[in-house]
């Protein structure tokens, strides 16, 4: 008689399950982007999402991903199961999805920096950011006939090539989900890097949002050379001008 472990077994039917749900994801993923590669007649297809929009600190990271063909049941679709918007994974999922893309897809991956931020506001360098990594990209892949697909609901500007863009797209689309994990990984790699020689902000664990332990930060050290200084200072006066009209 053999005597089995019902955690093992327990363990190892959750595994089971969530490798199941994590193929059916990314079959719809690469089928949304299969869809629109169709029907606007394009053969490549980039993603671009970027990371850091709301953060207090830090630059704004943006990626472009052009990703291989993916047949199902291949060992490159076993790899990418997990894949998924960023924000729905653990570091260590993104940390391993990102070294497969990595090695797999075309990517480029741009910043806009502090300075930038605060000169263009927020959303202009974010813009900027992506426009840069489409067209570092776009330099290593031969053919022109692309079609970007942008997560969010403003188009890049200036970009010359067709683009669509797709609001959640990173839980929508393979190639923005695969944008939206390497950006992520590279910013927050960076971050944590800062966070060595300025402690006391908690960047390697906030990234650069705005948490409880970096507010505090800021009001017991002050801003860094890294602090997005005009961000700051709008929101701040945002943050007053509400409380004068509710009181």
């Amino acid at each position: 008689m053999s005597l089995v472990n019902p955690r093992a077994k327990a363990k190892k039917a959750g595994k089971s399950s969530a490798q199941k749900v994590g193929r059916t994801t990314l079959a719809k993923l690469l089928a949304f982007d299969e869809r629109l590669r169709v029907d606007n007649q394009q053969p490549v297809i980039i993603g671009v999402d970027e990371v850091g929009r709301g953060c207090l600190a830090g630059p704004v990271t943006a990626a472009a991903v052009c990703l291989p063909v993916v047949r199902t049941r291949t060992n490159l679709s076993r790899s990418l199961s997990e894949l998924n918007d960023s924000k729905q994974l653990n570091a260590e999922q993104r940390e391993r999805l990102s070294l497969i893309i990595r090695e797999h897809a075309f990517w480029a991956i741009e910043e806009a920096s502090v300075e930038e931020i605060d000169r263009l506001n927020i959303v202009r360098a974010s813009l900027t950011a992506m426009q840069r990594a489409v067209h570092r990209l776009l330099a290593s892949v031969t053919t022109s006939n692309v079609l970007v697909i942008v997560d969010g609901h403003l188009k890049i500007p200036d970009l010359g090539h067709p683009q669509i863009v797709v609001v959640k797209g990173d839980g929508l689309s393979a190639s923005i989900a695969a944008a939206s994990v390497i950006a992520k990984v590279h910013r927050d790699g960076f971050m944590s890097s800062l966070a060595d020689s300025l402690p006391a902000y908690g960047w390697q664990k906030n990234k650069g949002y705005g948490s409880k332990t970096h507010r505090q930060a800021i009001v017991n050290h002050g801003l860094t050379s890294w602090h997005r200084k005009a961000f700051i200072a709008r929101m701040m006066a945002e943050m007053n001008q509400l409380k004068i009209e509710l009181s």
